[in-house]
């Protein structure tokens, strides 16, 4: 039996329909009830199992002229993310909101006068300003980040 076959507990249940009713909602069909539970079922998965992301899932997104950026996770606190640089692009200056955490994973980028190469790791505090960000050979980097609103 999988946790989507497992009945909502009867007081649990009772309180929903109860919740469901107040609202002016009819009560739920079967099927409803079953893709409510799926959905359930899901997240708590999300939360609890092994997420794995193969190379070559997902799609990369233009962020700027040159930079593209893949989320490999995202809780609502924290992205984790690549982000690929092509050669002599460049980012806009910009403050930190929160921390960011960048390795390199190939190429390499200048961060302000810091150059750093692959395997170069570097946190920017909360409240840290990067004036000049740009990549002459290009570059992979592993980014974490707090996730955009």
């Amino acid at each position: 039996m999988t946790q989507r076959d497992l009945p909502i507990p009867a007081d649990i249940e009772a309180l929903l329909l109860h919740a469901l009713a107040e609202a002016g909602v009819p009560p739920p069909s079967g099927d409803l009830k079953a893709r409510v539970l799926a959905r359930v079922a899901d997240a708590v998965r999300a939360d609890t199992a092994i997420a794995t992301v193969r190379a070559g899932e997902g799609g990369w997104q233009e962020i700027g002229r040159g930079v593209s950026a893949r989320t490999l996770r995202d809780d609502g606190v924290t992205r984790t993310w690549l982000a690929r640089m092509s050669p002599g692009a460049s980012v806009p200056e910009h403050d930190h909101e929160g921390d960011e955490e960048i390795f390199v994973l190939e190429g390499s980028v200048t961060l302000d006068e810091i150059e750093l190469n692959a395997g170069d790791y570097q946190v920017a505090r909360r409240g840290s300003h990067h004036a000049f960000v740009a990549s002459r050979r290009g570059c992979l980097a592993l980014m974490r980040t707090p996730s955009s609103p």
